[in-house]
């Protein structure tokens, strides 16, 4: 019975901590993806500077810990989007920053995608 109870509590606390990491990287990269939008949608140069701090800042601050769940083949490519991201911005190429934005989007989506909760993850 003891046998029984320590592995009943060993899946709860698995489902649990599976479910924990799932809300931080969904709640974490939706973050990330506003911050990345007020650098889209920045107007003048005060403005540009700390909206890219702040995106920079963030990501730097979760990037370790996500990189626990998260493939370092997306965490890769979120760190090139976000520093084309601010290059794009910097020059001023609007169509590259478009383009840039969309590709920071979709491989932070990728990332959640892969971290939700289904039967899809898990086989």
């Amino acid at each position: 019975m003891k046998e029984f109870a320590a592995s009943l509590i060993l899946l709860v606390l698995v489902i649990t901590c599976v479910t924990v990491n799932a809300i931080y990287v969904k709640n974490t990269s939706q973050q990330i993806k506003d911050l990345a939008l007020d650098v889209f949608l920045a107007q003048g140069e005060a403005e540009e500077s700390k909206a890219i701090e702040a995106l920079n800042s963030k990501w730097e601050a979760s990037r370790q810990l996500l990189a626990v769940s998260i493939s370092l083949r997306e965490i890769d490519d979120v760190t090139e989007y976000i520093i084309r991201l601010e290059c794009a911005k910097q020059d001023g190429d609007e169509t590259e920053l478009g383009r840039v934005y969309h590709l920071l989007c979709n491989s932070i989506d990728d990332a959640v995608r892969y971290e939700r909760l289904s039967l899809h993850t898990i086989f």
